[in-house]
């Protein structure tokens, strides 16, 4: 992707461009050209691109958008899966601290780069970097954390999670008791996502540090949780009684 404007090629050599109107180009171009499935040519340059990405989140709201916009495109490619896995600590760090933007669509894009970090990143090393975060930073960058872990353990399910648990819970536990509201209501929404992936037997020995007040809660969010499924998968099956019985 040539950055610079002077070209159309994928040109990862050149990553500065002389105005904002090219950068915005450039990165639409590189967006356009990873869904139209073209990924050979981005992979020759990934380096040079992905830094270009990174580089671009100090630029304008508009420009810091788009480059996250475009590494959630390359994020969804399997093929790049291998060139990204070097890179997963620097670049989850990056996207989490993206949520403490004043532009309220750079923080939409960084949502949604973490959501898909959570569904193809490898889940034991994005773990480690989450549950740090969720220890040591302040909002809104460790709400941003715990909402990511809780996206991954919705989508990873059991096998993937219950070995992490020793991992993910102490973090949780502890910004079940942080100072900001949200983020405890946060905490708690990713524990119910704990629990509907591995049951309440594999889950009840990391909870043993809570009070019997926080318990309550946890417990009134988790019975409420497994009612909206049950709701959901009834109005499922009447949606497809409904559907077929009007097939002749």
């Amino acid at each position: 992707m040539d950055v610079d404007g002077s070209q159309d090629s994928v040109d990862g050599g050149k990553v500065y461009a002389r105005t904002e109107a090219d950068k915005k180009a450039a990165l639409t171009q590189l967006i356009r050209i990873v869904r139209d499935g073209s990924t050979l040519a981005v992979m020759d340059h990934f380096k040079p691109i992905l830094r270009l990405l990174l580089e671009q989140l100090s630029g304008e709201g508009a420009i810091r958008a788009l480059a996250l916009g475009a590494l959630s495109e390359m994020l969804r490619k399997r093929s790049f899966a291998a060139a990204f896995a070097q890179y997963v600590e620097l670049l989850v760090t990056k996207v989490l601290f993206a949520h403490k933007d004043t532009d309220k669509d750079v923080v939409r894009a960084a949502e949604t780069c973490a959501g898909t970090m959570a569904a193809v990143m490898p889940a034991d090393v994005v773990v480690v970097v989450l549950i740090l975060v969720i220890k040591t930073e302040e909002f809104p960058v460790n709400q941003a954390a715990i909402k990511m872990l809780t996206r991954l353990v919705e989508q990873r399910g059991r096998a993937v999670i219950e070995p992490l648990l020793p991992q993910i819970m102490p973090g949780l536990v502890k910004a079940y008791d942080n100072e900001v509201s949200c983020v405890r209501k946060s905490a708690v929404f990713c524990m119910v996502a704990v629990h509907l992936a591995v049951g309440e037997e594999v889950l009840a020995p990391h909870l043993s540090d809570l009070n019997g007040s926080k318990m309550k809660l946890l417990h009134l969010y988790i019975r409420k949780a497994k009612q909206q499924q049950s709701d959901d998968s009834c109005g499922h099956s009447k949606g497809m009684r409904s559907g077929s019985s009007g097939v002749v």
